[in-house]
């Protein structure tokens, strides 16, 4: 069974507007979709179909039209569908009309009515990659069935496609950045020609002998500001816009995004120049943790000649890594992550930050050492505990926990949270695996904090995360002493209908 958002258009205008319709793929045909949807009401009509997987990309017409197999569907993962009805012009009916009428057809109503007809700007001469790429948003265009009328084309028309070029050229060399922070180019620009044949359009870039010049917040600003500019004029907001200006829009969020993640970045650069403290230290960028042995037939060729090397050192006498790396970065990173000898080692990482990397030693630990040191200090903190102890009183009797509890854990009424301390001599926490600079942006989750801007709603999220913070504000602990607001208790109420059982 197929579930399909189907609307069905004549030229500009929404006839059917688009609604969620069932059918099934097997033995079915596009006409079959048709009459479910209009319910033969334009049986004796020409009818072009169209199918896209999601808003954001563009309509791609079916060969067979209304022959076509639903199967297709199914098989590329197509979700919308949409019909057009071919308008029926008779030109020899209209000229007999006016001629009967006894109007004549001048040079003025022929360019009345190709003013109303859409138009692109002029292709320009292909004389570099930048001019390829006019012409091929030009082209685009042309297949998404859009343009301007009287005159527009030659002015705003061309305007529009100079910025957006000027946009798609500058960002082009730098794709993999930005995909790098999730910000994806449009799918509709991935249509472009030069990108379906797997190219790029400023290869000078790559090949010149020149400075490799990065994202300039200036410029990216710049360039999302004019686009902003052209598609806030009346022209864009027209029907047969709608399938191209999600993409333009999604354009400028990219540049917007990544302009202000510019200034973000700048500004803590200038912090961290500007401190007197270092901005990484051995206390808080790095890690110390212990591996244990493995059996000798387990042993990798790649660590035998870091094995043999310890094997002859005396305990606790480390060894620089670094001439033992691999010379690739994701080899690298395998090489210290697997790492296992024959007999139990200790390893300190530093991460140094920018291009220095990480400093890397490693000594060997007597026998057992690894087990029976965590073993015993670990049983201290709950060796006396019983099962049935719960309550806070009881668990006060058991200095060990109450400790642990006090430096890895947040107590709340509702909420139990435990977060590593990261600290390379603790009995208990493992070594992190995030890096460092995100593990000190982590925080425990903030409890619910009126607004100071309005004391009826709550501060968000990102105002409150990361700082300290009471239950003061918790609903069921002020209303003890004081009213709460009714939306509040609304939802209290509604979250507790909600969570009780059917059949209860």
């Amino acid at each position: 069974m197929l579930y399909l958002l189907v609307q069905v258009n004549e030229g500009a205008k929404c006839v059917i507007p688009e609604r969620i319709m069932s059918i099934k793929s097997k033995s079915n045909r596009f006409s079959d979709l048709f009459d479910i949807t209009t319910l033969g009401q334009y049986d004796d009509r020409k009818v072009e179909v169209f199918i896209r997987r999601e808003k954001s990309e563009g309509w791609q017409e079916v060969d067979n039209g209304l022959n076509g197999d639903l199967k297709m569907l199914e098989v590329l993962g197509f979700m919308q569908v949409k019909f057009c009805l071919v308008p029926v012009v008779n030109l020899d009916t209209l000229d007999l009309t006016q001629n009967e009428l006894g109007v004549e057809i001048d040079a003025f109503t022929i360019l009345m009515r190709n003013s109303k007809e859409p138009l692109l700007p002029q292709r320009c001469t292909e004389r570099n990659n930048y001019s390829r790429l006019y012409n091929e948003i030009i082209k685009l265009f042309q297949a998404q069935k859009v343009g301007w009328t009287n005159g527009l084309h030659e002015t705003m028309g061309k305007t529009f496609i100079n910025r957006l070029t000027s946009a798609l050229w500058y960002i082009d060399p730098h794709l993999s950045t930005l995909s790098a922070r999730s910000y994806h180019l449009p799918a509709l620009f991935t249509q472009l020609k030069t990108y379906q044949d797997g190219k790029s359009y400023n290869e000078f870039y790559y090949t010149g002998h020149h400075k490799k010049d990065q994202l300039s917040q200036q410029k990216l600003a710049h360039l999302s500001s004019s686009l902003e500019i052209s598609i806030s004029q009346p022209w864009a907001s027209s029907n047969k816009w709608s399938q191209v200006m999600p993409a333009v829009l999604s354009l400028i969020e990219i540049l917007k995004k990544y302009s202000n993640y510019l200034i973000a970045a700048t500004v803590s650069m200038n912090e961290l120049h500007h401190s007197n403290e270092s901005a990484r230290s051995p206390e808080n960028d790095s890690t110390m943790y212990q591996v244990s042995a493995c059996e000798p037939y387990q042993l990798k060729d790649e660590y035998s000649q870091l094995d043999d090397l310890l094997f002859e050192k005396s305990f606790y006498e480390h060894v620089d890594v670094q001439q033992y790396l691999p010379n690739d970065i994701v080899d690298r990173y395998r090489f210290m992550k697997e790492l296992q000898l024959t007999f139990p080692i200790g390893v300190y990482r530093y991460y140094q930050g920018n291009y220095l990397g990480k400093i890397n030693y490693i000594w060997r630990i007597p026998e057992n050492k690894v087990s029976n040191d965590r073993q015993d200090e670990t049983l201290k903190a709950h060796s006396t505990l019983k099962v049935e102890e719960t309550t806070q009183a009881q668990i006060r009797r058991h200095p060990a926990l109450v400790k642990f509890m006090e430096t890895h854990c947040q107590m709340r009424t509702y909420s139990f949270q435990v977060k590593k301390c990261n600290n390379p001599s603790c009995l208990y926490c493992k070594p992190i695996r995030l890096p460092p600079h995100e593990f000190r942006n982590l925080s425990f989750l903030p409890d619910p904090i009126l607004s100071k801007e309005n004391a009826n709603h709550y501060a968000a999220f990102q105002q409150v995360y990361g700082t300290k913070t009471t239950e003061e504000f918790r609903p069921t602990y002020i209303a003890k002493s004081e009213s709460i607001p009714k939306y509040i208790l609304g939802t209290i109420k509604t979250n507790n209908k909600a969570a009780k059982h059917p059949n209860e």
